[in-house]
């Protein structure tokens, strides 16, 4: 199925609120460069996010996964369905 680049922006910006919104239920507020950060991610890194603010224990770890997805030092090879 074609999907138009406006399609694709309104998906990763769905995906990010989502992450964010669980961010915010588990660890309360997020700062605004967190925010910023993860809204800059794009699809595939947004789900890779997702599964780490799951299972993460503190927003640090959720941060420090940030920083490696958005240099591209983590390499994710989880397959999501």
């Amino acid at each position: 199925q074609y999907v138009t680049s406006v399609e694709r922006i309104g998906i990763q910006q769905g995906e990010a609120a989502m992450v964010l919104r669980v961010l915010n239920q588990r660890f309360g507020a997020v700062s605004s460069d967190l925010t910023l950060r993860i809204r800059s991610l794009p699809d595939p890194q947004l789900l890779s996010l997702m599964d780490v603010v799951l299972a993460a224990v503190t927003l640090s770890e959720v941060a420090t996964a940030v920083e490696a997805l958005s240099s591209g030092a983590l390499d994710d090879n989880r397959k999501h369905e």
